[in-house]
């Protein structure tokens, strides 16, 4: 598996400044020019990690601190992924959860 993202803060401005140029070349500014790949297992070998804890409280506040009882009121039937993926997945779950299988559904 391939990441192609970075961890520290010189290999991040490397990735920005390849998204950047790309953004000239390409009309996909999401790909990046520049090939920073760093596999699973390299990015576990040593991770770095702030000395301080680097969030505060105000940081995991939700911009509207409202009751959610009136979004979920009303039921929204999407998917959130193709047709492809919703094609795939059932016929996945139809080999592998058997019949009359109880599922906790999250």
């Amino acid at each position: 598996m391939t990441i192609g993202f970075a961890l520290s803060a010189s290999s991040g401005s490397k990735l920005r400044q390849g998204m950047s140029q790309s953004r000239s070349r390409s009309r996909q500014p999401w790909r990046s020019s520049t090939r920073m790949a760093y596999s699973v297992a390299d990015i576990l070998k040593d991770p770095k990690f702030p000395a301080e804890w680097p969030f505060s409280s105000m940081d995991f506040k939700r911009q509207d601190e409202m009751t959610d009882s009136m979004f979920y009121y009303q039921p929204r039937l999407v998917y959130h992924v193709d047709d492809a993926a919703v094609n795939a997945l059932t016929k996945f779950y139809a080999k592998s959860i058997p019949e009359n299988a109880d599922l906790l559904d999250m």
